[in-house]
């Protein structure tokens, strides 16, 4: 595929700028149109997603757009995932939405994620990621969603704007174990509890164990299809009872088999029965100009010796999966900028700059850290081959800063260290920018 890259960079540029100067124009507060849980955040999708739910008016088109460019300074890029949005040098990606509002009570939301990715020039491609759901709010206490629609499951997926996080790209805890970007088909139901619990429990389609790859455990398996050969569960609950916390508990079970057939004879077949089971859990502090959040991710994968012949027969490619996995992170900001204006005048002419791009009520600059632990392979089978295993058993170290004018728009850099026990040592400079609209 044949394309310029700088033009294509100055354009994406341009677009991000003019979009973030017409933001405030958007009323981002208006009446309430179901039972959220989060300012301006609906359950169970992303800011942008929740636009219709907050709106009085029939139709509300928002979403994000994405650009980061990678750059190794020590070793190279682990490409054993076989996926370019895990090793790629240059990515962009455009998510808008589109919401309805068909009646009072009955809302439709359809996004449709265009991302292109390049690997220094080596490789690249286009990505469509769709979503379209419907949801029905009857009450407080229980409303229903059907269609394509994100998971429930750890943090960066209900949280997948740019600038909802701090570094440029996910924690790969989020990326190797948990799917980013998890869609499903299927149905949900929600609602409140109580006034600071909320729930969120889906059925949906299950994972396709033919398509597991060793490195990335049940990633390469999650994207939607329109079928139903097994179900998935994926419950969720959110508390928000202590001020300025969030705590959230998550859960997916599923058979990764998909009743494929898996030949032990010439004349003989058997059903692949493989179970998938995930918990996550996360917190989440904002205190003035502090935000803490610490996930944690343990999964477990049953019959892997199956799976093992599975992937040999559907894939040529024999991947040795790791029976038991985990991960975590504890992630760190603190905005400085308030250190370095500390009378209310600077901040009144910062905040109240000339061009309307740097307007925002609190302007930051948000210096972070965040530590990751994570193995895909915690626990192998005896009887599969170790030695055939595509290993994460990492230790990352992310440090940066952010600059971001108003609250739809973030200027990012970082650093990434990362060492794995059964790989190279490697080093990133990161670079993004982001903007909501």
């Amino acid at each position: 595929m044949n394309s310029n890259p700088m033009k294509l960079e100055i354009i994406s540029l341009f677009f991000l700028v003019v979009l973030s100067n017409t933001l405030n124009a958007q009323d981002r507060n208006a009446s309430l149109g179901g039972e959220g849980y989060r300012v301006n955040q609906y359950p169970g999708v992303s800011e942008s997603a929740s636009k219709i739910f907050f709106s009085d008016k029939k139709f509300a088109f928002s979403g994000y757009l994405e650009l980061n460019q990678i750059f190794p300074t020590i070793g190279t890029m682990d490409r054993s995932s076989q996926e370019l949005e895990l090793y790629y040098s240059d990515l962009y990606r455009f998510s808008p939405f589109f919401g309805f509002r068909i009646t009072k009570k009955i809302m439709l939301t359809a996004e449709f994620q265009v991302e292109y990715l390049r690997d220094n020039n080596l490789e690249d491609e286009i990505h469509v990621n769709p979503e379209l759901y419907l949801d029905y709010i009857l009450n407080k206490k229980i409303n229903f969603r059907a269609g394509i629609f994100p998971l429930n499951i750890g943090y960066i997926n209900n949280n997948e704007e740019p600038v909802l996080f701090y570094s440029v790209n996910r924690p790969d805890v989020e990326r190797l174990i948990i799917p980013t970007g998890w869609n499903e088909l299927g149905i949900g139901l929600y609602g409140a509890l109580t006034e600071n619990l909320h729930y969120f429990v889906s059925f949906t389609n299950g994972v396709r164990g033919r398509d597991f790859r060793s490195p990335t455990w049940i990633r390469a398996g999650s994207a939607p299809e329109l079928s139903f050969n097994t179900v998935a569960i994926n419950p969720q609950i959110n508390y928000t009872g202590f001020k300025n916390v969030t705590l959230s508990l998550s859960g997916y079970w599923s058979n990764a088999g998909q009743k494929d057939l898996l030949q032990v004879s010439a004349n003989e077949y058997v059903d692949v029965r493989s179970t998938v089971g995930l918990i996550s859990a996360y917190a989440r502090w904002d205190y003035k100009q502090l935000r803490l959040i610490g996930m944690g991710t343990y999964g477990t994968l049953s019959n892997t010796e199956d799976l093992y012949q599975l992937t040999l027969q559907q894939n040529n490619a024999a991947q040795v999966m790791g029976e038991v996995v985990y991960g975590m992170y504890l992630d760190a900001g603190l905005d400085i900028l308030p250190f370095f204006m500390r009378t209310s005048e600077k901040k009144d002419k910062f905040n109240q700059a000339k061009h309307r791009v740097f307007r925002r009520e609190h302007a930051m600059i948000p210096v972070f850290a965040r530590i990751e632990r994570l193995n895909t392979h915690h626990q192998i089978s005896a009887e599969l081959p170790a030695e055939e295993a595509s290993i994460q058993n990492n230790f990352i170290l992310t440090l940066g800063f952010n600059y971001e004018p108003n609250e739809q728009m973030a200027v990012k850099m970082d650093y990434v260290i990362g060492d794995n026990r059964f790989g190279a040592h490697k080093e990133l400079i990161e670079f993004g920018f982001g903007v909501s609209f």
